[in-house]
């Protein structure tokens, strides 16, 4: 039991290292350090992490806190884990406001720590099109990723587009 709990020590270590180093990143503005925090072997992740850091300065945020507490341990050393955020920001009247979120986040192994790999998600495939959705959101997936199929291959004809590149559309779960 001992070495269980030393070594859930130092998981939450390693968390709370990745996620004090992500939020000072973000309050900062400072897009280099908050993409050192993201799992840079997922292309798609990494450019979704900077168009979402991009779009920080719409309303930044005065104070803000990451915390996580870990849900699964997986045996390649992954963690799954729920991620609150706290934060302070000015809203479209300069009014702040303060708000909570949380979202369950899979965090990758990377050499002395983690690095954020998204949120927990399942994915369909198809020819074109890829979804990614959030559990108990599996028929709107399912009929998504047929609408989209449909649609993608129509409109990449309509645009005379040879060989359209594959795309991934991200669902999110309700707040």
């Amino acid at each position: 039991q001992e070495q269980w709990r030393a070594h859930l020590g130092e998981v939450q270590a390693n968390l709370d290292r990745l996620l004090q180093d992500r939020a000072a990143a973000m309050l900062s503005g400072d897009e280099d350090a908050f993409l050192a925090t993201v799992d840079a072997d997922d292309a798609y992740l990494l450019s979704s992490e900077r168009f979402w850091f991009e779009r920080l300065d719409q309303y930044p945020a005065t104070e803000l806190t990451l915390t996580a507490q870990p849900i699964t341990l997986f045996s390649s050393g992954d963690v799954l884990a729920r991620v609150t955020m706290d934060y302070t920001a000015a809203d479209q009247s300069d009014q702040l406001k303060q708000d909570q979120t949380t979202i369950d986040v899979l965090f990758t192994v990377a050499g002395d720590g983690y690095r954020w790999a998204g949120l927990a998600s399942q994915t369909l495939a198809g020819e074109s099109v890829t979804i990614r959705f959030p559990e108990g959101r599996q028929a709107l997936a399912e009929s998504l990723l047929h609408e989209s199929e449909q649609h993608y291959a129509s409109l990449a004809k309509t645009l005379e587009i040879q060989a359209p590149q594959p795309i991934i559309i991200e669902l999110y779960p309700d707040r």
